[in-house]
């Protein structure tokens, strides 16, 4: 009963990080309250690291080589 309650909310997490890259636990926690689902927040944490899901960090832009003026 437990294993299959959880087996559905893990798919539907995983859906919703696959559709959304940039949302963590928190914001997919948030997704499924308004889609109506009533679930604890720690337990979509759970099932989010338990799934390997984790936010794609954006790599950082690196401006132009600036040379620096040294004064003597």
């Amino acid at each position: 009963m437990r294993g299959n309650r959880n087996g559905a909310l893990r798919e539907r997490i995983i859906a919703l990080a696959h559709r959304h890259r940039r949302y963590s636990a928190g914001m997919i926690y948030l997704k499924l309250r308004q889609d109506g689902l009533i679930v604890n927040h720690k337990r979509v944490d759970r099932l989010y690291a338990l799934a390997k899901l984790q936010v794609r960090r954006r790599k950082r832009k690196k401006g132009p080589y600036a040379v620096h003026n040294e004064t003597p």
